[in-house]
């Protein structure tokens, strides 16, 4: 897991990055990403669910909505954002209707929030801020892929 810090509106909110922690069986994960599972579980924390939606990170939109799926027990009770991420390269317009509406389900079902942005251009990046600054706990990003 990697820990930083940054600053938005003069609060310094603490970031958590768990990256492939969550893409394998649990009965494959070591100590310390087992650790990490168990700390996701008990974090007071808005959550934000990264789908890269332009497919380039080397898992399908159906990959990423099954994680999802698979993960979101650890979410119980927490406010949770699903950022559909990369729009530089593929904007949400621009998917199937099929994908969209995949999306726009397991937002609709799970009860969430979901956002649009890209790090390369910042598109969306003060909206998503916005979105968790408004979200009721004290916040933590939980980049989860």
């Amino acid at each position: 897991m990697f820990v930083g810090h940054t600053d938005h509106n003069y609060v310094r909110w603490q970031v958590i990055d768990s990256p492939g922690i969550l893409d394998q069986p649990l009965d494959q994960l070591n100590t310390i990403e087992m650790q990490s599972i168990t700390a996701l579980a008990h974090l007071k924390a808005c959550i934000l669910f990264f789908i890269d939606i332009s497919e380039t990170c080397g898992y399908s939109v159906d990959q990423q909505i099954s994680l999802y799926e698979r993960v979101k027990a650890l979410f119980t009770n927490k406010p949770v954002v699903i950022v559909f991420t990369k729009i530089d390269l593929k904007k949400f317009s621009e998917l199937s209707e099929e994908f969209q509406q995949k999306l726009l389900t397991l937002v609709q079902q799970n009860g969430v929030v979901s956002e649009e942005m890209s790090n390369k251009s910042g598109e969306g990046i003060v909206k998503v801020k916005e979105t968790v600054r408004n979200s009721p706990l004290r916040f933590f990003f939980l980049k989860l892929k």
